[in-house]
């Protein structure tokens, strides 16, 4: 897939929300010409056989899945990424150390244990058949972040500093209840905060996006402030906002 390199040269690539993977979804998605698709195990309520077979028919089909996981946990770093050709978005990111010890769960896969604690600290070097080993096996899977609070903000460099982050997804929602505006997206504040991400994820070239899934405005407001991983709607909300639009034109006519 040539998505983890358009992510790694900061080029746009757009993505939605699903949570299904019905063959004639992932047919359309095809035809649209979606890079990737956004899979939700923190807040929607996939199991590890449904997440699974998204993973497989989505990444079958050329269109990168892209994983949240539940929370910061290196287990679940492994088990998604066992599932296929998939890459993985850690939640509510705010702890250097977090990245680093999932960053190497995720990149070094599938080594574990007292070596991989040795690769993060130096202390072991790969040889050559591991490294070209643990290249191929992960060439094509990338690492995000969530950034959703202001320590985050605040440790972000360092974060990016390590190596391990590929992208940067901001979470709208939680950003601006940790900000002490909860939903409030064009406050001032907010705004503020969310360039301040942007800013940062530029100095490192990293790539940054955010899930502004209710407004296609708010996508193209921050696509112009140079965000490029644009990730807009879901399968349910673009389904139950059409089905709304409908109904009110055939009552209406």
């Amino acid at each position: 897939m040539d998505f983890l390199n358009k992510v790694r040269n900061c080029e746009n690539v757009f993505g939605t929300m699903v949570s299904n993977s019905h063959t004639a979804e992932v047919m359309g998605v095809k035809q649209i010409g979606v890079d990737f698709v956004f899979i939700d195990n923190e807040h929607i309520a996939l199991d590890r056989s449904q997440t699974s077979n998204m993973v497989n028919l989505y990444s079958t089909m050329g269109i990168m899945p892209i994983v949240r996981i539940a929370n910061i946990d290196e287990s679940l770093v492994s088990i998604t990424s066992d599932m296929g050709n998939t890459s993985v978005l850690v939640p509510y990111v705010e702890e250097v150390d977090d990245v680093i010890r999932l960053g190497a769960t995720f990149k070094y896969r599938p080594i574990k244990g007292e070596k991989l604690k040795k690769i993060i600290t130096g202390e072991y070097k790969l040889n050559e058949l591991e490294r070209h080993y643990i290249a191929n096996l992960n060439e094509n899977r990338g690492f995000f972040i969530n950034i959703e609070s202001q320590k985050g903000i605040d440790n972000l460099p360092k974060m990016l500093e390590t190596g391990y982050v590929d992208g940067v997804l901001i979470g709208p929602n939680d950003l601006s209840i940790n900000l002490g505006i909860p939903a409030m997206y064009d406050e001032p504040l907010f705004e503020s905060k969310v360039l301040e991400i942007l800013s940062i994820c530029k100095n490192y070239k990293v790539s940054c996006g955010a899930h502004f899934f209710w407004s296609l405005d708010a996508v193209i407001k921050y696509k112009q402030e140079g965000m490029n991983l644009l990730l807009f709607g879901g399968d349910i909300n673009l389904f139950l906002d059409t089905l709304r639009v409908s109904k009110e034109k055939l009552f209406n006519a």
